[in-house]
């Protein structure tokens, strides 16, 4: 199954005050009957939320953009260039309730309209990030726009942010009546996950079917002890390679995904048996169950190592419905299993974009690892926006 997407998100349209993403149908044009000098340039966009990972189509957050207009083309006019499109730099665009986007503030700045000269559009998501800034500083600088994402410094993972950037260069109001930009993830994902086949002769004998055991982990902490690629300067146009500084000091990140001494980490997690109709990977969830516990990393150079910290519990449900804990050997108040030389050792680099996973698999017999790279982000269609 394909697991990513192209990482296509079109976020940019032209159109009146007052459209929203309810008027415009997906992958078309919009027809403003208007002098082109008339033209506002506005914006509608849909992804979701911050703080996780983006998947799907619909961005409901705000987002930032800058916009160039020039003469010339956007080749020979880059160096020099600097932001002139709007008041602001970077300008940010509001996700509004009843589904619009704008960029209009409480100062009651004014929608750009069209000049007759050629624009570039650059933006990034999310808008406002203590760990991002423009250029370096903060401070606008001449030159191809990119942004600075530095790692935060703590071990919480929903503090990783899913950064992404989009471009749309040389277009005018004469070429399109819309800005079709495409947002990019930019950095890699790492899933944390289990596969469990264990099962339990309750009574002993072979010719009965074998209890089918959950896995309850109470504790799974990810240690990486040798994350190299801890800043970086990110294009804005994702052609451009991102720059990582050198001699970046190896940094040891401590990640805990299942911990009940941890706010921010579920305090268990039941890995439910697979079948052979269900071989799905179980995918360790942040406390509202609703998306994976990902952790987001700035690509590497190097292969990751480290190793997983793990305690677990094994239960069966009986003839009644009652779970049974199964005990280690003849203590049966020894019901929590905690296994050792659990190692996470990638063969591969992390690539921008690419989604990665550590696998768990419980057998009757052994506790495994094995780390599984996706080809892509995650397994929904393109996203094409008109700015929504």
């Amino acid at each position: 199954m394909k697991i990513y997407n192209k990482f296509l998100a079109v976020l940019f349209a032209i159109a009146l005050v007052g459209c929203s993403n309810k008027d415009i149908a997906p992958d078309s044009d919009i027809d403003i009957p208007l002098d082109p000098n008339q033209r506002y340039i506005q914006f509608d966009a849909d992804v979701s939320t911050r703080g996780a990972l983006i998947e799907g189509n619909l961005l409901l957050d705000d987002f930032s953009v800058l916009g160039y207009q020039y003469p010339g083309t956007w080749e020979s006019e880059a160096v020099l260039a600097a932001p002139n499109v709007f008041d602001k730099t970077p300008e940010k665009v509001y996700y509004r309730n009843d589904g619009t986007f704008d960029y209009l503030d409480e100062t009651g700045e004014k929608l750009k309209i069209w000049t007759r000269n050629r624009y570039s559009f650059f933006g990034y998501y999310p808008s406002e990030h203590a760990n991002i800034k423009l250029f370096d500083d903060g401070t606008v600088k001449q030159g191809t726009p990119y942004i600075t994402y530095t790692l935060p410094d703590d071990n919480d993972p929903t503090n990783l942010i899913d950064v992404m950037t989009a471009s749309y260069i040389d277009t005018s109001v004469a070429s399109s009546a819309s800005v079709s930009m495409q947002f990019r993830h930019r950095l890699s994902a790492i899933d944390v996950g289990a596969r469990n086949y264990y099962e339990y002769d309750h009574d002993n004998d072979k010719t009965t079917a074998a209890k089918l055991v959950t896995i309850e982990i109470t504790k799974l902490i990810v240690n990486l002890t040798n994350v190299v690629n801890t800043s970086a300067k990110i294009y804005l146009d994702h052609t451009i390679p991102s720059v990582y500084p050198e001699n970046q000091a190896k940094a040891s990140k401590v990640y805990a995904m299942v911990n009940i001494n941890t706010p921010w980490a579920v305090t268990s997690f039941d890995v439910k048996p697979n079948t052979k109709e269900d071989r799905a990977i179980r995918l360790v969830t942040t406390q509202t169950g609703e998306n994976a516990s990902s952790i987001i990393l700035i690509p590497q150079t190097e292969f990751l190592h480290g190793a997983l910290e793990l305690v677990y519990k094994k239960k069966y449900q009986d003839d009644n419905g009652n779970w049974i804990y199964l005990h280690e050997g003849t203590n049966t108040e020894d019901t929590e299993f905690e296994p050792t030389d659990l190692g996470i050792n990638f063969s591969k680099q992390l690539i921008e974009g690419r989604r990665y996973y550590i696998e768990l698999t419980f057998t009757s017999d052994a506790v495994s690892v094995n780390i599984v790279a996706a080809d892509e982000w995650d397994d929904k269609d393109d996203i094409h926006h008109e700015f929504e």
